[in-house]
Parts: C-alpha cells; structure tokens; sequence
C-alpha cells in the first residue's frame, strides 16, 4: 500500500505512471521508499479500497465501460 504522490500521462506509450510512497513494508519495498506503478492501455488491473462511494463508482464505470465489484 503507497501514499499517492503524482501521476504522469505518456501519450506516445499509452502509460499512466502513478508515484506513491510505501506505507506499508514488504518483501519488495521498504517503508517510506517511493515506488512507480505503471498501467498500460490493454492491460488488466484491479483496485482495492474498503469503502466506496457512489460518486467513484460512477467515475470507475464510466471510465472503464464496465465495473465489476467483488
């Protein structure tokens, strides 16, 4: 899990890169370390979060033509 920090748009690559700070310490990256995690068009994701509201749920359908809720 990361505290978000920014994200950046690569156009030419189709690549939306957010930037967050590790919160929680794992095997791969330590506390207060900054990670990258990149989405790429095509390529599946999923996203976590304990407690919806309407309005992002809304935003997520929109955005993805589809919503699938676990």
């Amino acid at each position: 899990m990361f505290l978000f920090v920014g994200v950046d748009y690569d156009k030419e690559g189709s690549v939306l890169r957010v930037r967050g700070k590790n919160i929680l310490e794992n095997e791969h990256v330590k506390i207060g370390a900054f990670h990258t995690l990149e989405l790429e068009l095509q390529r599946p994701f999923v996203i976590r979060k304990d407690v919806w509201d309407s309005y992002a749920l809304e935003v997520l359908q929109q955005a993805s033509g589809m919503l699938s809720v676990i």
